[in-house]
């Protein structure tokens, strides 16, 4: 199946952006991982990425075993408002008086041109260590869970701060993301494009992810050796432009909306 959207000629054909959609759909829904790559003259990587909220040991053991990089759990910016989480940029700024080494390790700008969506760590409470396959699962499963309460307005407010702050502690093993507001339109990360291909196929908007890497180059995976991974697997891999483009299309967003600050149009 994974090979049928491999080989297609265009990126931006619309049907079959939609079969790649309609097939990433399905793929999670069977608790299975999408692969999406960003943009070239970006991080020009591929991640994993699965919905959060049905993350099980085997998932977080398959992300160390086929992805190899940070394994992090996005959260929309609505959510991360709601709970006034801050970036980790914001935390290490407001210590920076205190501690001049801050200040001095936070005036770098990024090599790739995007601002980090990186927030706290957390663990969830009833965690031992936190790092096992079986700790991190506990831990972005009841984030996901958490997440979809929020989602469907099940719980706001105070509320959702209290179980937020009772359920997790910090610091952790896993690294929250928190997504820019307006999503797509500020920032074409991994963080975003997660979020956007979760709206898209209708599905619990925190997603989990992590870096694929390569251990004969060292370097990021390639994007030749991911497209075979995804046959082998039976994966979707979308592409950054895919995405937006089909996001952009879908929920009416018009192009000069769209900053262009981190990446080329592909």
């Amino acid at each position: 199946m994974a090979s049928k959207y491999l080989n297609k000629g265009s990126f931006y054909d619309l049907k079959d952006m939609f079969e790649k959609i309609q097939f990433a759909k399905e793929t999670w829904e069977k608790g299975k991982f999408v692969m999406i790559h960003d943009f070239k003259k970006r991080e020009n990587e591929v991640d994993l990425v699965i919905p959060s909220a049905i993350v099980n040991p085997d998932h977080v053991a398959f992300m160390r075993t086929y992805g190899g990089g940070l394994i992090c759990t996005a959260l929309t910016h609505d959510f991360s408002y709601e709970i006034s989480l801050p970036f980790m940029s914001a935390v290490l700024n407001m210590t920076g008086s205190r501690y001049p080494v801050i200040n001095l390790m936070t005036s770098h700008s990024l090599p790739y041109g995007a601002r980090s969506s990186f927030s706290i760590t957390v663990n969830h409470v009833n965690s031992f260590t936190g790092i096992t396959d079986i700790d991190r699962a506990l831990t972005i499963r009841e984030l996901g869970k958490l997440h979809l309460e929020f989602e469907k307005n099940e719980l706001k407010g105070l509320d959702l701060v209290r179980r937020f702050g009772t359920s997790f502690r910090s610091p952790g093993h896993v690294h929250l993301l928190r997504a820019s507001p307006g999503l797509l339109r500020n920032r074409q990360g991994h963080t975003e494009l997660g979020i956007a291909l979760a709206q898209l196929t209708k599905q619990p908007q925190s997603i989990s992810l992590v870096e694929m890497l390569d251990s004969e180059t060292h370097r990021a995976l390639s994007l030749e050796k991911a497209k075979k991974i995804a046959e082998e697997h039976d994966l979707p891999l979308l592409s950054g432009g895919e995405i937006l483009k089909l996001w952009r299309s879908i929920f009416k967003i018009p192009q000069q909306e769209i900053k262009k600050t981190e990446r080329e149009e592909e």
